[in-house]
């Protein structure tokens, strides 16, 4: 399973420290994004038999938990969310040069 995750500061806005926080989270679970500003959780699969879905959630949200208060510690919170809205214009430099920026969505 994968989880992408957007780096905010204290405003909601983009927060451009995928490479200290990814530092500091110290998982190799969490790796970097295509922006600056996000990064992704991916968690191996396993069996959701019995109670196999209350352990995995209780795995998947230690894992954010404890790498959310790490990034906290870098100045950027971290939301689960697929487009972060608060990025603008202003932040076209950090997009990949590899893809296009779309005029309608940026």
């Amino acid at each position: 399973m994968e989880v992408e995750l957007n780096l905010v500061d204290a405003d909601g806005r983009p927060s451009m420290r995928s490479d200290e926080v990814l530092a500091r989270i110290s998982d190799p679970a969490f790796v970097p994004e295509l922006g600056r500003f996000n990064l992704e959780i991916n968690v191996e699969p396993r069996s959701l038999a019995g109670d196999g879905a209350i352990q995995y959630e209780a795995q998947v949200r230690d894992q954010l938990n404890d790498a959310d208060t790490r990034a906290q510690t870098a100045g950027a919170g971290m939301v689960m969310i697929g487009i972060l809205p608060t990025l603008g214009p202003d932040r076209n430099a950090t997009y990949s040069p590899f893809l296009p920026v779309s005029p309608r969505t940026g």
